[in-house]
């Protein structure tokens, strides 16, 4: 996995660099700072805890459709997760239903390297308000 296309996937990340070197602007759709607030405190009080977070249901979701709060990623955790053979994680990102809107609040890395790689859809764990 990490060959192929990696260096065109290591330029993207490349040109992607901000700020302090370690860091890049995230490929995803961005919400305001005040609602990036009031979803990480919404999801702070109705988060279900580790065992049931892998009872929500998985999705896949238009990268047009999916926002974050979180403006800048790790480049080198980037650029790790790019070169690896293993699958970057054993789960799936998570996302809040929040103002008709799926914002990630967990998985912003694995979803940026996902969107950089050119899919078009990704795979998300979405808790709804029940």
């Amino acid at each position: 996995m990490g060959s192929v296309g990696g260096n065109n996937l290591l330029s993207k990340i490349n040109a992607l660099e901000v700020i302090a070197m370690s860091s890049v602007r995230t490929p995803l759709n961005i919400v305001s700072r005040q609602e990036g607030m009031e979803v990480q405190e919404y999801w702070d009080r109705v988060n279900p805890g580790e065992e049931q977070l892998s009872s929500l249901p998985i999705e896949s979701v238009d990268f047009n459709e999916l926002y974050t709060w979180q403006r800048v990623v790790d480049s080198n955790g980037l650029r790790r997760m790019a070169n690896s053979d293993t699958p970057h994680s054993s789960d799936y990102p998570i996302a809040v239903e929040y103002n008709g809107k799926l914002i990630l609040v967990d998985g912003n890395h694995r979803a940026a390297l996902d969107k950089l790689k050119g899919k078009q859809h990704i795979q998300v764990r979405v808790y709804r308000r029940r």
